[in-house]
């Protein structure tokens, strides 16, 4: 689940995630299916960074994050998504 999100710098966010095992689902997930505008996806122990083409697709971005985090959190499932 993801836990933390955060903007990191004018177009990109770090997603904090409580495992690494959940890392390196959300990763495979953002490599296979990229989210619309996102250029690069970097996964790290606990973190995930998403950098985007522009500021507006990184808000974009955030605002479905937030959705599904809170959609998650009510529902104690996993976040999975799909850009189109």
């Amino acid at each position: 689940m993801i836990h933390t999100i955060r903007e990191a710098g004018p177009r990109a966010l770090l997603l904090e995630l409580e495992t690494l095992d959940e890392v390196l689902a959300c990763h495979q997930q953002l490599a296979s299916t990229p989210l619309q505008g996102q250029v690069d996806a970097v996964a790290a122990a606990r973190t995930i960074l998403l950098r985007f083409v522009s500021r507006r697709a990184l808000r974009a971005a955030g605002r479905l994050f937030q959705c599904l985090r809170s959609a998650s959190s009510r529902r104690r499932m996993p976040v999975m998504w799909s850009s189109r």
